[in-house]
């Protein structure tokens, strides 16, 4: 059975977190573990979007990669604020996060500025984390990045203005109205919009692309573990917030 075989049994709830991988099971690089997700990602369905993972530097040290690391959407595990989550008895995490909403497909070269032509619509989220593994950063960022970057889904919020100045966003997470933890969107490669741009020019190195009506979750601002029981919310000062509930 593949690596990837046996992603997709966790995530279907049938079999246990996976761990620890043996030593040959691992992939080596980055290569190796988006040629896994890709594997995983043909049997979990359509793709709605993207993530982006490892935005800041201290993340990729953690992580031992050498850039930050993009993952699926799938379009069956997209939900509208307020929102329920069921976690299935697995830990999550949640990251506070800018999400857009792609209108067409950049063109080759996109920068900062010239994707403001491409975007839709600027929204606040929560990214849900759901790793397939025991002990995920026991396994390593490459593993991570083959479990399609730990990926179980979007929580959307409502839309901001789009010249909003991202990296001065605020954000805190709340689990029953106790901040858990707060940062700001400078967090993510210094911009939100440099994500973007970030992964407008990785995906065709991998043959992929950004489409219209692809949501992107850019990176985390803040994120906090939840259990069952808990209300999260996302607050992002006078923009707004997202809320969730998680079974």
């Amino acid at each position: 059975m593949t690596l990837a075989d046996r992603l997709l049994a966790v995530r279907r709830g049938g079999a246990a977190p996976l761990g620890p991988l043996a030593p040959g099971e691992k992939p080596g690089d980055l290569a190796a573990a988006y040629a896994v997700a890709a594997n995983l990602a043909e049997s979990l369905g359509p793709v709605a979007g993207w993530k982006i993972g490892a935005t800041s530097e201290r993340g990729q040290r953690m992580l031992g990669i050498p850039e930050p690391f993009f993952g699926r959407v799938l379009a069956g595990t997209v939900r509208q604020a307020p929102a329920t989550w069921t976690t299935g008895g697995r830990p999550i995490t949640l990251d506070a996060e800018i999400l857009f909403e792609m209108a067409e497909t950049p063109p080759p070269g996109a920068t900062p500025d010239t994707l403001r032509a491409c975007v839709r619509a600027v929204r606040l989220g929560v990214e849900v984390n759901q790793p397939s593994y025991a002990d995920p950063f026991a396994e390593g960022g490459f593993a991570i990045v083959a479990d399609n970057g730990a990926n179980a889904g979007l929580v959307v919020g409502p839309a901001i203005p789009p010249d909003t100045d991202l990296p001065s966003v605020t954000a805190a997470i709340q689990l029953d109205g106790v901040t858990a933890m707060e940062g700001t969107g400078a967090a993510v490669l210094g911009d939100p919009w440099t994500a973007l741009a970030w992964l407008a020019g990785a995906l065709p190195r991998h043959g992929l692309a950004l489409k219209p009506g692809d949501l992107v979750a850019s990176g985390n601002l803040c994120f906090a573990n939840a259990r069952a029981g808990q209300r999260v919310d996302a607050l992002f000062g006078a923009l707004g917030g997202v809320t969730l509930r998680i079974a």
